[in-house]
């Protein structure tokens, strides 16, 4: 093969110029546009495959004169490791003639019938190539990098023609020793560190080098050199014009000398405004891939609410109907069983036993029903928020049960409560469903002694309920509030287990919190906070005129 260009392969960038190549051979050849485009695709799959799987490929472009083909190869030092990879697949199916070997892939293609190719045209092709303008500033480094391997070969016939030309180019460039350490560098490195060749060899570099880059650089250098293989860098090294910190890529590659020892020639180039470019368009392209993934999740977000929303109030519609559907056949049964015990009273024990069993049973899924009815309905309803006197609200509370308190012989003391701004039917619950468990759970033997009191921590209202009933472990104060969570058994205290978790559902309703603090046989206190925000309260008023309630239950 007559070889007219090559390209060492690093990156995206190596693609786009391989391409633009191939294509510009294949319009040399005398293909159509089309044949140039297949050509120049088959390339670019091949490049792609020696870039993800060769180590420091190489592509080369030529021609068979004889067989009339142009072809492109791809060597690396390392084997070809998927033959049947789909770059490679795809890159077959275009070619007139694709080969794989041990290291090296080839592809060709023919050319025109009609197309007359002789070696000296063939010749004037390579010149075509090295005269071409670069397609971009990458380009005309990779250019330079082809000139300067070209041009070490040549410089091995003379050190001092070697000097000479190196100082002319406007290329930092220098050698090294097997060790790493500087040689020789023109005065284009020298002027723009500031450093003499003996300082940058005494201090390996560290002294012009970014530290990051230095450690990195020492890294590659004593695992790549063993290699003998050319090698390319990228590293910052100080201005001594400016102090900054200047991006630049090297090119190094081993020479042998007529002694058979290896020494190291290289050049540096500046990029540093290539690489605020590169690192500005990955910004770009990292901040438009966050912008997708949010839009993105935002949407699936707000589908997730709609079905969460759809689903909920379809649940508070089968709650609903079915507590209401479900009460009909239940009142069905009190009546009948007692319409049972009226007309048969000389039914026997077992019978009345059974009959007792049966109501009481109906009697407690009735009030389950119920429970969880208002339980639903907490979510449905709308609250209303409305300056409510609290002294009002539990003196309401102390009226309902005032048959259970006179039954328990209980005593309540209620501290003057103030005005705050909720919803006072919800409000109202949480204080009667709190008095009923504390007359539930009173200890026998004992009359319940429950005593309310309020105080103001900041911007929060601290409603205190405490009675001297039976109590809990401390570590089930969480599981409490839980629904349907009972902590005895029915046969010990009848109840639903679910209103505590009303208590604590209109409590979150109000943004507000409330938690439990208890030991067994000394009793429970429940502490709830309510905050002053803006849609719930206004300026806290305590009323002056509000007397302590006390009511008294005497044995």
């Amino acid at each position: 093969m007559y070889e007219l260009t090559r390209l060492s392969l690093e990156n995206d960038m190596d693609i786009i110029l391989a391409h633009r190549r191939s294509m510009k051979l294949g319009e040399l050849a005398g293909l159509s546009l089309s044949g140039q485009t297949t050509f120049a695709t088959a390339v670019s799959e091949i490049c792609r495959y020696g870039i993800d799987f060769l180590v420091r490929p190489v592509l080369r472009l030529g021609m068979h004169v004889q067989d009339k083909q142009i072809v492109a190869i791809i060597e690396g030092i390392s084997p070809v490791s998927d033959k049947h990879h789909a770059n490679l697949q795809y890159a077959r199916k275009l070619a007139d003639r694709f080969i794989v070997h041990e290291k090296s892939i080839e592809t060709g293609f023919r050319t025109p019938p009609n197309k007359q190719l002789t070696e000296a045209a063939v010749k004037l092709w390579a010149g075509s190539f090295s005269n071409e303008y670069p397609l971009s500033p990458y380009d005309e480094i990779k250019r330079k990098n082809i000139q300067l391997q070209q041009l070490a070969e040549k410089l091995q016939e003379s050190e001092l023609k070697y000097k000479q030309l190196s100082e002319s180019v406007p290329l930092m460039i220098f050698t090294l020793d097997a060790d790493g350490d500087l040689t020789y560098a023109n005065h284009w490195l020298l002027d723009f560190t500031g450093a003499t060749i003996d300082q940058i060899r005494e201090a390996h570099w560290a002294n012009i080098m970014h530290p990051d880059d230095w450690e990195q650089a020492r890294i590659i250098w004593e695992n790549e050199t063993p290699l003998l293989q050319p090698m390319n860098m990228q590293y910052r090294l100080r201005s001594q014009s400016t102090t900054e910190w200047v991006w630049h890529m090297a090119a190094t590659m081993p020479v042998k000398d007529q002694n058979g020892h290896f020494t190291w020639i290289g050049y540096a180039v500046n990029i540093h405004h290539q690489k605020l470019i590169e690192q500005t368009l990955k910004d770009n392209r990292e901040l438009q891939d966050i912008q997708n993934k949010l839009q993105t999740y935002q949407s699936e977000l707000e589908n997730k609410l709609y079905e969460l929303n759809r689903s909920n109030v379809e649940l508070a519609q089968f709650a609903y109907v079915a507590s209401h559907d479900l009460q009909e056949p239940l009142r069905k049964i009190l009546v009948y069983s007692d319409y049972l015990q009226r007309k048969f009273p000389e039914l026997d024990a077992h019978m009345v036993t059974i009959l007792n069993n049966m109501i009481g049973a109906t009697t407690r899924m009735k009030r389950l029903i119920e429970d969880l009815l208002l339980f639903t309905r907490l979510s449905a309803e709308s609250q209303e928020h409305a300056p409510a006197d609290l002294n009002d609200l539990f003196q309401s509370v102390l009226d309902d049960f005032d048959m259970q308190l006179q039954e328990k012989h209980a005593r309540v003391e209620v501290a003057a409560l103030p005005v705050f701004r909720c919803s006072p039917q919800h409000l109202k619950q949480v204080f009667a469903n709190l008095l009923s468990n504390s007359i539930k759970y009173s200890r026998p033997g004992l009359a319940p002694e429950i005593k309310v009191r309020s105080e103001t921590a900041g911007n929060k209202l601290m409603i205190h309920f405490t009675d001297n009933g039976i109590g809990f472990e401390d570590k089930y104060a969480d599981r409490i509030f839980g629904m349907l969570q009972r902590l005895h058994s029915r046969e010990e205290f009848e109840g639903t287990g679910i209103g505590l978790s009303i208590v604590q559902k209109i409590i979150d309703m109000h943004k507000g919190s409330i938690v439990a603090r208890s030991q067994p046989g000394h009793g429970a206190t429940f502490i709830i906070t309510l905050p002053f925000e803006e849609n719930l309260a206004v300026k806290l008023v305590q009323s002056s005129e509000k007397q302590d309630i006390t009511t008294k239950v005497h044995l």
